[in-house]
């Protein structure tokens, strides 16, 4: 299936805004043989606030428990507010693990803050592509496919329309804000019977063009000689030498 629009997902201003997604080296092979992006699960991105509430919606759930707790007390005398605010923290945990997302950086130049942050980590090249081409690659995907820019909020007063999942999905920390995060979101609540997965896997794999979404293919300036080589060998066993380019910060200064 195409891209999807959705109401709630933000795009950049220009179609053709260039955005970044930095690689560790070990995944470049996956990546070219399976002709796929990976789709990483919500609760495993390493950010403990993915898809939460804020403390101002927490108060809202709690009023919409009571009154609902109210109603049918006299029907279900079991029924009890705590009970249920755990039954919706539960729901929404839950659903978190039926969300996966593909994360990409916005901006125009390569940028040097974001090469030292993912090198230090171990991730070693960076694919730049576009907004538009990131939108049509996903044509030949099974998977429904949704891209909105992420929006960086104050988790302390932030509220949100409740029961809409982009919103908790398209939202982050204030103090992320430097990110300039692209996301793609797909999502994934039931296996194939149409059974609820209560044991979702990590991480899904979704087909793209890559020929059409790679414009080029970067090594980190800061790796080291010998894994350069092995990044090069990689590009060009797939044929992919042409968009191997060379980083600004390669270049050598003057004076």
């Amino acid at each position: 299936m195409p891209y999807k629009k959705h109401p709630t997902c933000k795009k950049p201003d220009n179609d053709d805004q260039k955005i970044w997604r930095y690689l560790k080296f070990k995944h470049l092979p996956n990546l070219l043989a399976n002709h796929a992006l990976y789709f990483a699960r919500n609760d495993k991105l390493g950010d403990k606030f993915e898809g939460s509430i804020t403390p101002p919606e927490l108060d809202l759930r709690k009023k919409y428990v009571k009154h609902r707790v109210d109603l049918l007390k006299p029907f279900l005398p079991e029924l009890t507010e705590e009970g249920e605010l755990r039954r919706h923290s539960k729901t929404t945990r839950e659903l978190n693990k039926g969300v996966y997302v593909n994360c990409w950086h916005m901006n125009d130049h390569e940028n040097n803050l974001m090469w030292k942050h993912y090198s230090k980590h171990h991730k070693d090249i960076v694919i730049q592509s576009t907004y538009r081409k990131l939108k049509e690659c996903f044509a030949n995907c099974k998977e429904n496919i949704h891209i909105g820019k992420v929006e960086y909020r104050d988790l302390k007063t932030d509220i949100t329309p409740p029961d809409n999942i982009f919103h908790k999905n398209l939202r982050k920390h204030i103090n992320l804000k430097d990110e300039k995060e692209l996301r793609a979101i797909t999502f994934k609540f039931f296996d194939d019977a149409g059974t609820f997965l209560k044991n979702a896997t990590e991480g899904i794999l979704v087909s793209v063009n890559l020929d059409l979404l790679i414009d080029k293919i970067i090594i980190s300036p800061f790796a080291e000689s010998s894994l350069k080589e092995k990044i090069r060998s990689v590009i060009q066993r797939n044929n992919l030498t042409k968009k191997l380019k060379k980083s600004s910060y390669d270049d050598k200064p003057l004076f």
